[in-house]
């Protein structure tokens, strides 16, 4: 096996449950999802568990993969990849919890050996199609199929690759039922969603899912967890907030991948009016879209997800200026979110029906990256707005920084080289340049 294929066969501990298709992006990769909503739900419902392990709550990047598997998994440094299904098929907050407790479990214990630095420095959508190519890779023994997945195939070979030990898997369990002990909650939720699978033992290993064919046998691990969940039975319940917040998420998660399936809501519940304004959205049905996201902001006047969705229909539609006002809104409920204010700032830039803020929305776009370093959108949007200033120097260092995070060095090269060209060495974007060189001389 070539040396780059046995460096990115370490990237994995997982928690991994496959189904038959892929929701693929154009470059034949998973489509990894951002936002702030439910990047945000989810750090809340993490964040004890994170506590329980020891491990830093900023430390650990939960990233959404759209994608109706159930499947989760640790990669590229202290990255778990959580795939659409698994939170939509969670019945309550404490399924999904243990799912991501166990993932904990599998980063606290050491049990993936930390890629190269390049991966972790990389986007989390070429880190990704780093695992695609390493899959493909160990699934076909062509490093040529490796290739293919990272430049656009649609192979998708797992099975082998992801194979873990017994041991490793009753660590990562006993470890979950811990943290989550610890962090307060009761750990029942990870065994009620393993007894979703426990049906699938008696088929035959052709058609059971990658979980059975390369995790310990279910039904050993719900023995174990059926002998200590009771421990956690005193533990309190997910309170009404924390229950509503995963409604809300998982509604717009239905809202925005089967609008269909949420405009057949019936309840007259916040999370299903959301579901509904998303589905309208996605479904191009405007004046339905805009009158139900008035009916939310009405309701909940300092929800800044609210905003953010009205103003995402604004933008989409065409109708820019009319979103501006809300995105600052949002920003302003928000200040942190890097994301909503990249969505601003794009759209301060994409302002045709005034003059182009360049300042303000290289304000917002560079207030962003503080939270969002690895966004490749957010540097690319920055080297439209500094090249329509004439900061040469500048758009040229966020262009380098846009092929670093894609894996793409080469093109780093030559934009680091052309900025050199503006930049003068007493300015401390100078530093930065020299800091990409470093890590580009390090990757050759």
């Amino acid at each position: 096996m070539p040396f780059r294929f046995k460096i990115m066969l370490a990237l994995m501990c997982a928690f991994l449950i496959a189904a038959p298709t892929k929701t693929l992006s154009a470059q034949g990769i998973p489509t990894i999802i951002r936002d702030a909503e439910i990047e945000e739900t989810l750090f809340r419902l993490t964040a004890p568990v994170f506590d329980a392990a020891g491990i830093g709550r900023n430390d650990v990047r939960l990233i959404l993969v759209q994608d109706h598997d159930l499947n989760a998994f640790v990669a590229g440094g202290m990255n778990i990849f959580l795939y659409t299904g698994v939170i939509l098929t969670a019945e309550n907050p404490g399924e999904l919890v243990g799912v991501l407790a166990h993932e904990t479990g599998h980063i606290a214990g050491a049990h993936l050996v930390r890629t190269a630095e390049v991966i972790e420095q990389a986007s989390f959508q070429s880190i990704l199609a780093s695992i695609l190519a390493a899959a493909t890779a160990v699934g076909t023994g062509n490093g040529g199929a490796a290739t293919a997945v990272f430049g656009g195939g649609q192979t998708f070979a797992q099975q082998g690759f992801l194979s873990h030990s017994r041991t490793q898997e009753a660590s990562a369990d006993q470890a979950a039922i811990k943290y989550l002990s610890d962090a307060g909650y009761n750990a029942k939720g990870l065994l009620t969603f393993l007894e979703k699978l426990r049906g699938q033992e008696v088929l035959p290993s052709s058609q059971q899912t990658e979980y059975l064919r390369t995790h310990p046998l279910t039904t050993n691990r719900i023995s174990y967890l059926e002998n200590n969940v009771a421990k956690t039975a005193s533990k309190a319940s997910y309170s009404p907030e924390t229950v509503e917040l995963f409604d809300r998420m998982q509604a717009k998660l239905t809202g925005y991948i089967y609008p269909d399936q949420a405009l057949r809501y019936s309840d007259d519940t916040i999370a299903h009016k959301y579901a509904k304004a998303i589905a309208y959205h996605r479904q191009n049905n405007f004046d339905k879209a805009l009158a139900a996201a008035d009916a939310l902001i009405a309701a909940e006047p300092r929800n800044p997800y609210f905003y953010e969705l009205k103003a995402q229909m604004y933008y989409e539609s065409g109708q820019i200026a009319k979103s501006l006002p809300l995105y600052q809104k949002a920003s302003d409920l928000v200040p942190n979110s890097g994301l909503i204010r990249a969505a601003y700032g794009q759209a301060l830039l994409a302002d045709a029906d005034n003059a182009p803020d360049y300042k303000a929305a290289i304000e917002q776009l560079e207030r962003s990256l503080r939270n969002e370093p690895r966004s490749t959108l957010t540097h690319r949007l920055l080297a439209t707005a500094y090249g329509r200033i004439d900061d040469k120097g500048s758009a040229r260092i966020h262009l380098a920084e846009e092929a670093m995070l894609q894996r793409k060095y080469d093109d780093a090269r030559r934009q680091v080289g052309l900025a050199e060209q503006y930049v003068e060495k007493s300015d401390r974007k100078w530093l930065r340049l020299q800091d990409i060189k470093n890590q580009l001389e390090n990757i050759k």
